[in-house]
């Protein structure tokens, strides 16, 4: 692109396109417009919490005169005021313009500078042509005529598709005469890519098929999902996944739409509505919206009857979106009984910013905490806190022990503790609310922190890392297997009844007409969900056995079945020890 004659445009246009770019290169940054005289934009750049770098676009394209000078002066003695009504600490300042820092101005320039608390750099026409070379989206849409063009690219992408959209011209298939579907692929690409060329502020993905399509999750940043619009025609659907480039977009080209949010009463949806409006709490379910009228990039908006609609948090400024905290339940001797570290959410806040909404979770996603807090007239607070917990399916048990033990506890007279995740002085200790318990919910929360406390007992001694099974669909023998199998590993004896048994007998039979005393080893393996958990050798001490038969097997090897002798039917198990972990195969010790 061949080099721009900046002096030739407006200067509010140079402001937009210069600060754009900014943006485009820096894509956490968002843009400040001064109330005051002093003209320009301002462009804030989160760096760290309560850390930024502000890049002050100006217009000036020649010669600085004293009256440009003294905006420039006026505008870093306003960044300064506003950076410590904020308490940010600004780490570098940009001036930053279409016009290269000459000899002439070193010495203002650096008094500038000296005269300030922070460090100040000059960003020239250079720096500008550079970012003219890198993003030609930006100048075609501002200063040529990219809008038209985009719009343009739209229409030739629905004549394809077959769509009617709303807002773009009627282009027919009829005008693509020719096309063959194997030329589909092709031209859908090249009308992705053309599309994605033109728009400066946000990137669109299309998918067609039977259903709408969920977009693949991202990692946190920018192109950040913005919308997702599906339509259907007949039985295809065409779903757009709209991306914003840079946190500015949505600022530069805000997504707008006017409807009437619809539920039946009493219904979770109705809740969803109530809770939204009232904390900013963003709902969890699709809400239906009927007369919808939305404004939507691209021209992807329009009018519809009825929809669905799913409201997402949106994203601050480039504020960090979540923060870590430790929760820990005291109880009421200050003895630690769970501890946790929560990752929190930035708190959404209502429309008329009386009520704000907070979420937090865990790293396993098991334990899961909502807090809503609305500001009465008086100035006191009302606060709900709502504790739930996630599947535990397919985790680890060390994973999800704590989260359960947290759950488990988290009831008056306990307390809630909350603090800082590095400096663990700084904390607070709060009440829990009575009557927040669910004796329901809190007896299985109870069955599943035995269990679970159970298989961390087992994997201390198993080279299998296990995962915590479904039980709702896990065998009632397995479970109680697994319990059994903590309590052997820890150490204790435990008694069963029996009514027979065989044994392969590799030694002679004693010389006994009566009841005699027997104890044998087997291998020891439980299964869990899936897994075959191998746990060495396992014990059985009966005190009284009756030999009722015996028969020969292989050679040299006897069978012998047993049953109970005398009124004793009672035998106790015990495991083997760590050293049967490392045996070959289970040691046959005969009778005794």
């Amino acid at each position: 692109m061949s080099r721009l004659e900046w002096t030739r445009f407006n200067g509010d246009d140079v402001e937009a396109v210069v600060s754009m770019f900014v943006c485009r290169e820096r894509e956490k940054a968002f843009r400040i417009r001064p109330s005051q005289g002093d003209g320009g934009i301002d462009v804030c750049v989160p760096i760290s919490p309560g850390h930024v770098e502000i890049y002050q676009v100006k217009k000036f394209a020649s010669n600085l005169e004293s009256n440009e000078k003294r905006q420039i002066e006026k505008s870093h003695k306003r960044i300064q005021e506003y950076a410590k009504r904020r308490n940010w600490v600004v780490d570098n300042w940009y001036l930053t313009m279409p016009l290269d820092r000459t000899p002439e101005n070193d010495e203002w320039f650096n008094e500038l500078e000296d005269g300030g608390p922070f460090p100040c750099t000059w960003l020239g026409l250079t720096e500008v042509e550079n970012w003219v070379s890198a993003h030609p989206d930006i100048v075609d849409y501002y200063l040529r005529d990219g809008k038209a063009r985009l719009i343009e690219e739209v229409a030739r992408f629905s004549a394809i598709a077959g769509l009617s959209l709303p807002g773009i011209p009627a282009v027919t298939p009829d005008q693509f005469a020719g096309l063959e579907p194997a030329m589909i692929s092709q031209r859908l690409a090249a009308l992705r890519t053309a599309l994605n060329d033109r728009d400066p502020h946000f990137l669109y993905d299309v998918a067609i098929g039977r259903e709408p399509v969920v977009p693949q999750s991202k990692a946190k940043g920018y192109p950040a999902l913005a919308a997702v619009n599906s339509q259907w025609f007949g039985d295809t659907c065409v779903t757009f996944h709209i991306f914003a480039r840079c946190a500015e977009s949505l600022h530069e080209r805000p997504i707008e739409f006017r409807g009437t949010l619809v539920a039946e009463a009493g219904s979770d949806a109705q809740r969803e509505i109530e809770e939204f409006f009232r904390y900013g709490r963003t709902p969890s379910i699709p809400l239906e919206m009927r007369n919808l009228d939305a404004n939507l990039p691209g021209g992807l908006g329009g009018r519809s009857d009825v929809v669905r609609v799913r409201i997402g948090q949106a994203s601050g400024n480039g504020v960090e979106e979540t923060f870590e905290r430790i929760y820990a339940i005291i109880s009421p001797g200050g003895e630690s009984l769970a501890e946790l570290e929560v990752s929190v959410s930035a708190a959404a806040i209502s429309i008329d910013r009386k009520g704000l909404c907070n979420r937090g979770s865990d790293a396993s996603g098991i334990f899961n905490i909502e807090i809503l807090s609305l500001l009465n007239e008086d100035g006191t607070n009302d606060t709900t806190v709502r504790v739930n917990r996630g599947d535990v399916t397919g985790k680890f048990p060390d994973d999800a022990e704590q989260p359960l033990a947290f759950m488990q506890y988290f009831h008056s007279p306990n307390k809630l503790k909350i603090g800082s995740k590095r400096a663990r002085r700084q904390h607070v200790l709060q009440d829990i609310p009575t009557g927040m318990r669910d004796e329901e919910a809190a007896q299985w929360n109870e069955f599943l922190l035995r269990y679970v406390r159970a298989l961390r007992k087992i994997q201390d001694f198993s080279i299998e890392e296990i995962v915590i099974p479904d039980l709702d669909t896990e065998p009632r023998a397995q479970i109680e297997q697994v319990f059994r199998a903590a309590r052997l590993l820890n150490g204790e004896s435990i008694a069963v009844r029996w009514n027979t048994v065989q044994l392969s007998m590799y030694s002679a039979l004693p010389e006994t007409d009566g009841p005699f005393p027997v104890e044998f080893t087997e291998p020891y393996t439980i299964k869990i969900g899936s897994q075959n958990i191998e746990l060495g050798s396992l014990r059985t001490s009966i005190e009284s056995a009756q030999l009722t038969r015996i028969w020969d097997a292989d050679e040299g090897v006897k069978v012998v079945e047993l049953i109970p002798g005398g009124s004793s039917a009672v035998a106790q198990l015990s495991w083997h020890g760590e050293t049967s972990l490392e045996a070959e195969g289970a040691e046959d010790l005969g009778v005794v």
